[in-house]
Parts: C-alpha cells; structure tokens; sequence
C-alpha cells in the first residue's frame, strides 16, 4: 500500500504531469488543478494571493481515492509559488516540506491511518510555450518520502521507510490536440530505498532492514492519450485502445544494490538470523502498450546473489552473467491471426563450491556454467478484446467457478454423490456453462530456440507446429528436431555418482534409443525428429508412438 501510493505522492509533488496551459501563472496551476481532476483527485486550495505576475497557493491538498477498499491519500502542500520570470516562462517552486497521509483499512476492516512526509530540495519547473505546445523543465536536488509512523486499533507504531532520490532532472513536451501528444525524458543520479520492520507476533519476532540502492537511473517516453477516453479514476482501458491509446518508454539503470537481515526468533522460539546481498552491473527495461498489442523488454547484466540463513548449515551463493526477457502480443479482437512472442534467456549460471560440495563433495558431476534459451513467435487469433470489461469478467468468472463435482452435485431425488440430470435453475447446462470461448488461441507455433545446457549436457530443439483447417493445438502439424550431446556421459556420471543404480542404467538407455538416434557423425551426440501429423499420430525418428 505505502510503495504503491508513494509513488503516486512523489510524482504529485514533483508536479510532474502535463500542465496544458498558457503562460501566465493563474492559467497553468488551473490547468494542473484540471489535469489532476480528471484522473480522480480532488484539489481544494486553503488560500490564493496573485499579485504583480506571482500566483501564492497556500496548503493546497491533492487528494486520490483509489477504491474498492484500497483507500485514499492526501498530499498537502504548504505552499507553491507560479512566478513570470519576464520572457514568456512561468517559474513553479515548491514548499520543502509537504505532508502525505494514507487511510485505508487492514485484514479486520478497520481504519488505518499512514503518517508520511515528503522533503524537496532545490525544486522547480519552468513553463513555456503555448497552449497548444507547451515544454516543462524540471529539476530537484533531492527528494525524501518517509513513512513517519502507522495508526492502527492496537495504537500508534514506527515504521522507518524512506525513498530518496537525487538529482533528478527531466523535460517534457506536451502537444495538445484530439489525442494529447507527450513526449519526455530524464534522469536520476541514485535512487535508495531504505526500511525497517519489526514484528513482534507469535509466528515471527526481530527485526529486519532492507535497502536498495540504484546508479544512474535514466528514462524516456511517449504517450498518445485520446481525450474521448480519458484515462481517469473509471478508465476503460479497452475504449482508450480503441481511440487511439499509445504509450511507450525505456528505463535505464547502472549498478544495483540490494541488502537484507533479519535478526530476531523462530515459531518455536530459537534464534533465526538471515542476511543478503544482490547486487547487478545494469538493467534495461522496454514497455509499450498500443492497439498493436502489448510488449516487454527487459534485460540484466552481472547479477550475483548471497544469502546466509541460521537454518541452513552453508551460505547460498550464486551468479548469472546476463538473463533477459521478450515478450510482445496482440490484444484486440481480429479475425486475422496476429503475431506473438516469447523469449527468455539465462547465461552463465554458476552455484557456489559450498552448495556443489554439500551433494556432490567428489566433484563427481561437471559444474560448467549453466544457461537456458527459450524463443517462441507465432500466429495467434483473438476472439475478444483482452482488456475488455466483459472479457476480465469473464476470466474472473471461470476463476471463481466451483469444482465440476460441486457444481453439478446431485439433488435430493439423487443418490449421494450421483449427478443429476436436471439441468441447472438458469436453464443451462453445466456442460454449456462450463463452454467459455477462450479469447485467444494459437494457431501457429515456431519454436525458433529451446536450449538447455548443465551439468556437461546440451539440449537443443527447433521446430514449426500449426493447426490444421477447423482443428485445435491439442493435435498440431508440423515437425520438431532435436540435439543432445553429452547425455550418454552423464548417464555415466549419474551411475558413479550413485543418483542411477546399475540394475537401472539399462532401462534408461533403452528410453532415450526410443526417442532419439546417434547423429551421422557420431561420437556422444544424438538427434531426434518428432512428426506431428494430422489426426493426432505423432512419430518419433519414423516409429509411431502415438
């Protein structure tokens, strides 16, 4: 609750937002007062004074209601100046200090109230342009949200958590029109994120600290926001895609930091300590959501992990040398298939010699890097709107559905636990009930890369299934390949290792010729192809086996 509407509160104070205005200060706090208003705020002012080009807000208040039992927040800023600066511009500095509150209720459903504060050093922003295309520089030395202290029915508590950011910067464009062109850019120097939790009940007591630091987070964007759907505190989603929503953006960030620790006593009262330390050289992140579809990018370099436990008899240490992440699908109803895709790596997997050692301390089995290649495109039809009410509702029924025996449970004319034939109070059939149109099926698969590579072994396959004419992916057509090498040698190695018996080595031979045969140019590589035809009939190397 507090990171997720803390975020919100920093962005509001850095007033941050598209400001469609003119140039004189009257004109762009109404403009930031209509832009807050229609994304759910209400924006009350406690005093005004405008005189000789200054505009002075004294404590205005900002305040969001997230709803369905989530709460709301308060943000009330003591004072904000709009200042000609004598060129056209408009100046907008801020209070230092400005004061946060969170009401929402717990598990119990009874109020809590979250006292929080927020700290800006050195802000400002400078206005310009017109109306219809207006640019905003901003800067601030430092920003500080802490979460002064929690209000609960048991009493009033600290809760030391804090979001610290320095040297922020950034500029924004924003072009007015039927659909609202934004364009922006920025950066952070460090972000760190700081807290500690102290639990004091009967299956968890101590305490525990945390902190994330980040380097050099930088950032750009662009939005296409259509006005006839807006994306207020009712947005529909689905109508802002269809008039023409589009927004996308990367993050950038440098080296990554993340400690841990937990000092405190276990359910049955013993002593539990854990500590750990993340850390990474660099992460990038590309998101973009649009009438196309939606899309995901993210990669990591250089990650490494240690964690130490009092519950277990050797620290937990690993590293990666790179892992990434692509996906992209389409989200609105066509009758043409559109494309999709799925993929994700991990390189260079490494396991402490402390975890090797604790099941393998002869050094029995190879501890070559591990990595994982997985890179999937198709064609997919979707039948409905992914983001359409109806649809969520729809995925959310079949969710919540009751068991199949429990639905279709007998009456009191039946046996227990006999199904009845009468059909249901609605006068459908639980059968029909049961009948929901997925909204999306696939109707081409290319697995382009599936690798996997451990413990001396290698696995690659590649191959295309599609559906045939009025058939489903339950039966494909079309043909995957594969490659292993090294599993005849770890095989070998499982037996010496004693994880495979002797009397068992056999049988596990026999499975693996089934499926696979020795490549043309021998040595301890196999290959295999698997024919998926039409009916079903699967082949294996040319042997039927479905």
């Amino acid at each position: 609750m507090f990171m997720r509407m803390t975020s919100s509160a920093a962005a509001l104070l850095a007033l941050t937002a598209p400001a469609l205005a003119d140039v004189t200060p009257a004109e762009v706090w109404q403009n930031w007062v209509d832009y807050y208003q229609a994304n759910g705020y209400a924006v009350t002012e406690g005093s005004r004074d405008e005189a000789g080009g200054t505009l002075t807000i004294k404590d205005a208040t900002f305040t969001h209601a997230s709803g369905e039992g989530d709460g709301d927040m308060t943000v009330t800023v003591p004072e904000l100046v709009l200042q000609e600066t004598g060129d056209g511009k408009v100046r907008t500095t801020i209070a230092e200090r400005s004061a946060i509150t969170f009401r929402y209720t717990d598990e119990e459903d009874r109020p809590v109230t979250a006292e929080a504060s927020a700290t800006l050093k050195g802000a400002e922003i400078v206005t310009g342009g017109t109306a219809a295309d207006m640019t905003h520089d901003g800067k601030v030395a430092e920003a500080v949200v802490a979460l002064d202290k929690i209000v609960t029915a048991e009493g009033e508590k600290t809760f030391p958590l804090s979001l610290k950011l320095t040297g922020t910067a950034y500029q924004q464009r924003v072009v007015d029109g039927e659909i609202v062109a934004i364009t922006s850019s920025g950066g952070v120097d460090r972000v760190e994120l700081a807290g500690t939790v102290t639990e004091d009940g009967p299956e968890m007591a101590g305490t525990t600290t945390f902190a994330l630091n980040l380097d050099a987070v930088q950032g750009s964007g662009q939005a296409q926001l259509p006005k006839a759907a807006p994306l207020g505190a009712a947005a529909d989603l689905n109508a802002a895609l269809k008039a023409g929503l589009d927004v996308a953006g990367t993050l950038t960030m440098g080296a990554l930091d993340l400690t841990f620790d937990h000092a405190g006593k276990s359910e049955d009262g013993a002593d539990q300590t854990i500590a750990s330390k993340t850390g990474g050289k660099g992460i990038e992140v590309t998101f973009g959501l649009s009438p196309a579809g939606i899309k995901y990018q993210a990669s990591g370099d250089q990650l490494t992990s240690n964690m130490t436990s009092s519950d277990l008899p050797f620290p937990i240490s690993y590293a990666l040398d790179s892992t990434s992440a692509d996906i992209q699908f389409p989200v609105m109803r066509s009758d043409t298939p559109a494309p999709f895709k799925f993929a994700y790596s991990l390189g260079g997997l490494t396991l402490d010699d402390a975890i090797w050692g604790m099941f393998d301390p002869n050094g029995t089995l190879p501890r070559d890097p591990a990595s994982l290649d997985i890179d999937i495109t198709g064609l997919v039809r979707i039948a409905a709107d992914l983001f359409d009410p109806a649809t969520l509702n729809a995925s959310d029924d079949a969710d919540d559905a009751p068991a199949d025996d429990a639905a279709t449970e007998g009456t009191d004319d039946a046996a227990p636990g006999q199904l009845s034939d009468a059909p249901a109070e609605s006068g459908a059939t639980p059968e029909a009930e049961a009948e929901t149109p997925a909204p999306f099926e696939p109707v081409e698969i290319t697995i382009n890369k599936l690798g996997v590579q451990a413990l001396g072994a290698r696995i690659d396959a590649s191959g295309a299934l599609t559906v045939p004419e009025g058939g489903s992916m339950d039966a494909p057509v079309g043909t995957i390949t594969a490659r292993m090498e090294g599993l005849n040698a770890l095989i070998d190695k499982a037996v010496a290792f004693g994880l495979i018996g002797q009397d068992e080595v056999t049988g596990y031979r026999m499975m693996l010729a089934a499926f696979a045969k020795p490549a043309p140019e021998g040595g301890d590589a196999l290959v295999s192809e698997f024919e998926f035809r039409e009916g079903g009939q699967i082949f294996a190397n040319g042997q039927q086996v479905q």
